[in-house]
């Protein structure tokens, strides 16, 4: 872009008189002052990989087979930006630790993020899955079930969440999501497919 500045104040340069030559080159440098800060607010940013992350678990106390349990989570992905890319792994974590406890004060703020202060249960990268790890254009979606079968464990909070990440060219964008549920495995269930709300991601990086 310098390049092309100089050239043209050159050929401005040669063919006016003075006067004019000086109000077209502080036109000239306000234009490309104007084009680069648009291109660096505006227009650079929407080239970047725009990622989205939706997660849902649901869970049956009522395993397979005895002394266990269903976890499913339900991982969407989706490309809301302008360029394309590609996914090329997901990461799963989930923890178990002791329900929170009620303070002194009215109101007690469960903060989500402690959540993975527990103990370590699922440390599982995907590779290989056809349906999410593949090439996303602009506005493509997918979404795919996992599956973990879990045995019997004290009473408490079981969080999971999925780590996602975007590669366009030399950009690189992740995305997250996280769902939890309250005595997964606890005990035998009386009803089944308890349904969590999801937590929303967290802002892409």
């Amino acid at each position: 872009m310098l390049k092309m500045i100089q050239a043209a104040g050159r050929v401005i340069w040669a063919s006016t008189d003075s006067l004019t030559k000086w109000i077209q080159v502080i036109a000239l440098c306000i234009a490309a002052g104007w084009t680069f800060t648009n291109y660096s607010v505006a227009d650079k940013p929407s080239l970047e990989p725009n990622i989205s992350v939706d997660a849902n678990l649901i869970t049956d106390n009522n395993g397979w087979e005895p002394g266990t349990c269903i976890a499913k989570y339900t991982t969407t992905l989706a490309n809301e930006g302008k360029v394309s890319f590609d996914v090329k792994e997901i990461h799963f974590l989930a923890w178990r630790l002791d329900t929170p406890k009620a303070k002194a004060q009215e109101a007690t703020y469960v903060d989500s993020q402690e959540f993975s202060r527990g103990e370590l249960i699922v440390d599982q990268p995907i590779r290989s899955s056809p349906i999410l790890l593949k090439h996303y254009a602009p506005g493509q979606r997918a979404h795919q079930d996992f599956t973990w079968i879990l045995r019997r464990q004290k009473p408490g909070i079981t969080s999971f969440t999925v780590e996602v990440g975007a590669i366009s060219g030399k950009r690189r964008a992740s995305g997250y999501g996280q769902g939890w549920s309250k005595d997964i495995c606890s005990e035998p269930a009386t009803t089944q497919g308890a349904m969590l709300n999801p937590i929303q991601e967290r802002p892409q990086k």
